[in-house]
């Protein structure tokens, strides 16, 4: 696809085609990926809230109006925002109780048996943890794979890594 202008690239995202999309992560890509990377400073999270910044964008292009401002503006901002909520997320989630809670203060050695202990979790979270972390899978890419929405895979995802947790980490 030649450079179109922003109306033909907005439409052409707008009829969900594979050129605009393509286009678009051709062409923009390198500059979001800064914007996220400032705000996670981590190379692995960037590409996948870059993804998730995507996905965002394609499910909302409907809502973009170019009266409010440019693409770039437009693209920018979901992007920016889908960064905060990761990093703030992450903040979340490493802490509890004010102090950051690390694996090797509480890792159970006693029950490192990882194929046996995905068997003994339902299939539903066995099918997610096993495409994501041991095939490699990008969410969108397992959520195809396994026909569920990116929602539901994230959800499972989130609920058999707690079943996981409880397994392997012993509770204070």
């Amino acid at each position: 696809m030649q450079n179109p202008t922003e109306t033909q690239l907005v439409l052409l995202l707008k009829n969900n085609k594979q050129q605009a999309y393509t286009y678009l992560h051709n062409n923009y890509a390198t500059n979001l990926s800064r914007i996220i990377n400032a705000i996670v400073k981590n190379t692995d999270d960037t590409k996948d809230v870059l993804q998730e910044a995507y996905i965002k964008i394609f499910k909302n292009i409907k809502f973009y109006n170019p009266k409010k401002g440019k693409l770039y503006t437009w693209l920018h901002q979901i992007t920016k925002r889908t960064a905060i909520d990761f990093f703030r997320s992450k903040k979340r989630k490493q802490t509890e109780n004010g102090t950051i809670i690390t694996a090797s203060n509480h890792l159970n050695t006693d029950v490192l048996d990882l194929k046996n202990h995905l068997n003994n979790l339902s299939i539903n979270h066995k099918e997610v943890l096993q495409s994501v972390y041991l095939e490699g899978y990008t969410h969108e890419q397992a959520s195809k794979k396994l026909n569920v929405k990116l929602g539901t895979l994230k959800s499972r995802l989130k609920a058999g890594l707690k079943q996981l947790q409880n397994i392997y980490c012993k509770r204070k």
